[in-house]
Parts: structure tokens; sequence; C-alpha cells
């Protein structure tokens, strides 16, 4: 029974790792957008309103740290994965 479990959480860990990767490789293109948008905003910043910024700043700052929550859930499947205790 406890080779049985090893495994499911193997295949769970594998299967962790895999999703985690995939979404962080389709986070790439989002985060270098928001990133362009952040940069386009602060050139065009004129002073009178500053929403567009603010809204630019937090739409990076969350693709950060979603790309470190992802990086850590990767960590976490790997670990899942090749975990060799019994």
């Amino acid at each position: 029974m406890h080779s049985r479990k090893k495994a499911i959480l193997k295949s769970i860990g594998g299967l962790v790792q895999t999703v985690a990767l995939v979404i962080l490789v389709g986070l790439i293109p989002y985060s270098v957008f928001a990133a362009y948008l952040l940069a386009v905003a602060v050139s065009s910043l004129t002073g009178n309103t500053v929403g567009p910024l603010i809204y630019c700043v937090a739409r990076f700052v969350a693709c950060l740290l979603l790309v470190y929550a992802l990086w850590r859930l990767r960590q976490a499947g790997s670990r899942l994965r090749n975990d060799n205790s019994s």
C-alpha cells in the first residue's frame, strides 16, 4: 500500500511540475506585453492622470508575483516527483 501512495504522489508531482511549466511558458508573452505597456505609460506620463500608470504597475507586479508562485509550484512538483524518502 505504501508503494502505491508513493507512485501516486510521484505522478501528481510530475503533473504539477508539467502544468506549472506550461503556464510559465504561456505567461512569458503576457509579462513582456505588460512590461511594454508599463514603459509606454511611464514615457507618456503627463502629470494630469496617474491612473493608467498605477494600473500598469499593478499589472506588471502581478505578473512577477504569478511567475514567482508558479516557479515555486514547479519546484514543489519536482520535490514530490523526486522524493526518495521511505
